[in-house]
């Protein structure tokens, strides 16, 4: 099979074409586990070096529901709060629910 000579330009190109498919076909990406959330390639802990998670809500957005984990994490002047907002896809409720119990219960209702 003959191999395809490309200039720097056209290389360039489709290179530039894979990350931005790859960046539209990853935009509203986001993973949950136990201890952090991945959401829009940012990466949100709630342990170690003393993080925690404070309290878990589930709360209407202007469009869709929201599943809201407030986190607190040491900082130089102190602790500072900060929320994660991770939007419910349409159908998924019944999931968020148990999510929403799951943090709660792990957390003892704070």
């Amino acid at each position: 099979m003959k191999r395809r000579n490309w200039d720097p330009m056209t290389r360039a190109i489709i290179a530039w074409l894979g990350v931005l498919e790859w960046g539209l076909i990853c935009k509203n990406y986001y993973d949950l586990t136990e201890y952090a959330a991945y959401i829009n390639r940012q990466l949100h802990t709630w342990c170690g070096l003393g993080a925690r998670l404070d309290s878990v809500d589930l709360s209407r957005g202007k469009s869709q529901l929201l599943l809201q984990f407030v986190c607190s994490a040491p900082t130089r002047t102190g602790m500072q709060e900060y929320t994660v907002r991770i939007p419910v896809p349409k159908g998924q409720e019944e999931a968020a629910e148990k999510i929403l119990k799951h943090f709660t219960d792990a957390i003892g209702g704070r």
